[in-house]
């Protein structure tokens, strides 16, 4: 008979919905997996391959994979404990199935991922307010600023016979061609008197706005504040000749592929993480055992 109610559900918890088998990429599961094939009308209720900690969840092509009820079916569970972190397939051939292959053994690096990813969120957020600060002072002791000279005031260099600003630059380990970058950028955010509404956003996208009319920027920082999907798209629209596309949102779908969600379909919730971390995404691998099986 089939598992019951409780036990599933107890199942699913225990596996986060994942499905345990054959992905590197987290993919949702929907069935339950006996570790031992029960035959017609399956094992009572209260029999022990029934007992939660002795099942597994799974996607329905995982499921068929392991099975046994099909020839198409060449992987076997030999071991499988969950209060032990045990997880053993072998192939056809009776060989094991690397664990970095089954996602049994990864899941836990997933839910640590997670974890962290606000963690680097709020890191990069914090990067791009610093480099904002740094453009702004470093823009306002330019050498062509009729004013203070920064090697005059500079403890550090004001008294070396030939220091001028490109030294303290070097000092800050700097490259003069990231300050030449970074100094029209804090030119442009103190004549317009830069706010907080668009700290945390990075310099690229400050400089691709530098270019946009006075009574747009009201506007554009609004999105950046309340849209920030329609902000980089925006942005992106600016940038384009010079950078090529900017980085898109990325989806794993349930049967393991990596869908494009371009810049305007993403979450509300992951809208500002996505604003945040840009640059190029890579494709996770997202082959799994039954692709290479010609299911």
């Amino acid at each position: 008979m089939p598992v019951s109610d409780k036990t599933r559900e107890a199942v699913r918890q225990a596996a986060h919905d994942w499905c345990e088998f054959f992905h590197d990429v987290p993919v949702e599961g929907s069935l339950v997996a006996h570790y031992a094939h029960q035959g017609m009308g399956g094992a009572p209720d209260d029999s022990a391959y029934n007992d939660p900690e002795n099942l597994l969840w799974s996607c329905p092509a995982c499921h068929d994979l392991v099975d046994g009820r099909s020839e198409h079916a060449p992987w076997k569970i030999v071991r499988f404990s969950r209060k032990d972190r045990e997880l053993e397939i072998v192939d056809a051939e009776r060989r094991k199935i690397d664990h970095s292959r089954i996602f049994f053994h990864n899941r836990d690096v997933w839910l640590d991922a997670g974890e962290r990813y606000p963690q680097l969120a709020d890191a990069v957020r914090r990067r791009n307010e610093a480099a904002l600060d740094v453009a702004k002072l470093l823009a306002y002791f330019r050498p062509s600023k009729k004013g203070p000279q920064l090697f005059r005031v500079c403890p550090e260099v004001k008294q070396m016979d030939k220091a001028d600003f490109w030294t303290f630059v070097s000092l800050l380990g700097m490259t003069s061609s990231a300050a030449k970058e970074l100094i029209p950028v804090g030119k442009w955010a103190n004549e317009i008197g830069m706010e907080d509404s668009m700290r945390g956003i990075d310099i690229d996208a400050l400089d691709a706005l530098r270019g946009a009319e006075e009574d747009e920027l009201p506007d554009l920082m609004e999105l950046a504040r309340a849209k920030p999907a329609a902000f980089w798209a925006e942005v992106d629209k600016r940038t384009r000749e010079r950078h090529g596309r900017r980085a898109h949102y990325l989806q794993v779908t349930p049967d393991g592929f990596v869908k494009d969600l371009g810049l305007h379909t993403a979450d509300p919730d992951t809208e500002e993480a996505f604003a945040l971390i840009k640059g190029t995404v890579t494709k996770p691998n997202a082959r799994v055992l039954r692709d290479e099986a010609g299911a």
